[in-house]
C-alpha cells in the first residue's frame, strides 16, 4: 500500500502530538524531588 507525502507527514505529526500529550500527562503525575546545591 502506497501512501503519499502528505499522509505519511500528518500521520508522523499525530503520533508526535500523542506522544507528546502522554508526556506531559505522566509528569503531571509524578512527584520529583528538587535538588539545590
Amino acid at each position: 500500500m502506497l501512501l503519499g507525502n502528505n499522509t505519511v507527514s500528518r500521520r508522523i505529526d499525530e503520533m508526535s502530538k500523542d506522544i507528546e500529550i502522554q508526556l506531559v500527562e505522566k509528569l503531571k503525575t509524578r512527584k520529583f524531588s528538587e535538588q539545590m546545591d
